[in-house]
């Protein structure tokens, strides 16, 4: 059962009369509040909005995945910013909305803002790429991954990795290149990262000092130690379904390596499988012209091995050297 604790100024949890007091001598509702930020933690989520001029309280709106209305939502009333909302279930999405209320009624909802709560984690290690992002890492047996998908644009002396966004030129490369899947460097950049083909990853410089591209051999000890390419996937992958569909079987993540399905870009220009579908390079060369690399998928709690295109566009992990 979700709770709400406001941090700051008299939360008050039970039904109150929005018609105080202060609010004798107006005749409209006040403006609708607008959310300034939602954060998410170990079964929580803290709402934050601003002050609306008039407004004697606010209510808070939430429910499970991307959208919440007034008939919808779960409404928890007069509350204050910001406010915490506990008792949720991690690994699921949450919408929240607000409004603001005086004596005449109530405004209609702020947009609408999520948050996926997740367990917290005591993170071992951290890493910074040449473009200032910073990576957390946790240890998983004798090894330290980093636990968010690499998105540099620069390699570890500064120099630049081309960012090719035309589909010909990508699948005519023999050279390095990044991208972004669907050449978006905001929302699929922040969540799933960058997407290299592997004559970057060869280069020995994509990954930050003191951090590597793991071999293909490494992969194997991951996922040794975590049962087996049969059950690994189960254990790599985030839980629940906010990036991962239906039925994204057995997920747990209890490595914390928090695997996402990035999606590819193939060898001939054209992105695909996002939402399906994680690929992680290994730096491990096979055929000719082709490496080694790792695939997780929404239906299946194994982790598959690969022989594929050194032109094709695939997510990265660093390992600790």
């Amino acid at each position: 059962m979700a709770v709400a604790t406001c941090l700051s100024g008299g939360c008050v949890q039970t039904p109150t009369d929005s018609g105080g007091q202060l609010g004798k001598n107006v005749t409209n509702p006040p403006s609708a509040p607008t959310i300034s930020s939602v954060s998410d933690g170990d079964g929580s989520a803290t709402v934050s909005w601003g002050n609306v001029s008039g407004a004697t309280s606010y209510n808070l709106y939430w429910g499970t995945g991307s959208t919440v209305d007034k008939t919808s939502g779960t409404e928890v009333i007069g509350v204050t910013s910001p406010c915490r909302i506990m008792g949720f279930v991690n690994g699921t999405q949450y919408a929240f909305a607000v409004s603001a209320v005086n004596s005449a009624g109530e405004s209609g909802l702020s947009g609408v803002l999520t948050a996926t709560p997740q367990e917290s984690v005591a993170w071992v290690d951290s890493m910074t790429d040449a473009d200032g992002n910073i990576y957390h890492a946790v240890q998983i047996g004798t090894q330290v991954w980093t636990v968010e998908n690499l998105k540099t644009t620069k390699y570890r002396d500064g120099s630049p990795i081309p960012l090719v966004t035309d589909n010909n030129v990508w699948g005519g490369l023999t050279t390095p290149a990044c991208c972004y899947y669907n050449n978006d460097s905001i929302v699929n950049k922040a969540i799933y990262g960058a997407l290299y083909n592997s004559f970057a990853v060869n280069t020995g410089k994509l990954a930050p000092a003191g951090w590597h591209v793991p071999t293909d051999t490494e992969w194997t000890i991951l996922l040794d130690y975590l049962g087996g390419v049969n059950e690994a996937g189960a254990k790599l992958k985030e839980a629940g379904t906010a990036h991962w569909p239906s039925p994204n079987p057995a997920a747990t993540n209890e490595s914390k390596f928090t695997a996402l399905p990035g999606g590819c870009r193939s060898y001939n220009g054209p992105f695909y499988s996002i939402g399906d579908y994680g690929c992680w390079w290994s730096e491990s060369s096979g055929d000719a012209g082709s490496s080694w690399y790792r695939l997780m998928d929404y239906g299946s709690a194994m982790v598959n091995r690969i022989d594929y295109s050194d032109r094709f566009g695939l997510s990265v992990r660093c390992l600790r050297d």
